[in-house]
């Protein structure tokens, strides 16, 4: 009999990172009883937390308006981070905030 399907909120995907040997072992040590993968959750978290960042902010989509050459983009990336036009041609800094939208509802 197998393992039940674990509901789509649930699932993981994995993810690949080389690190320095010094670095796991510190990782081990630190740990304690948790396994890696809650361990490596917790900091992420705890890092854009720190960020004055959070999970959901990834999740919400800022569409945006180059004033220069009239390029219209979106991105997840935090409002507070995006300072140039998307187009290599353009890179302006002057670029306008139109609306956010989350699963593509606007917000």
């Amino acid at each position: 009999m197998g393992r039940k399907a674990l509901p789509r909120s649930k699932l993981r995907q994995v993810v690949t990172v080389s690190l320095p040997p010094h670095l796991i072992s510190r990782v081990e040590d630190a740990r304690g009883k948790m396994t890696r993968s809650a361990f490596v959750e917790m900091v992420l978290i705890h890092a854009l937390k720190d960020a004055q960042l959070t999970i959901q902010d990834y999740e919400v989509f800022h569409v945006w308006e180059c004033l220069k050459c009239g390029n219209e983009w979106r991105t997840n990336r935090p409002k507070a981070r995006t300072i140039t036009c998307a187009s290599w041609d353009c890179q302006s800094h002057k670029i306008k905030h139109l609306y956010e939208e989350q699963s593509g509802e606007v917000v």
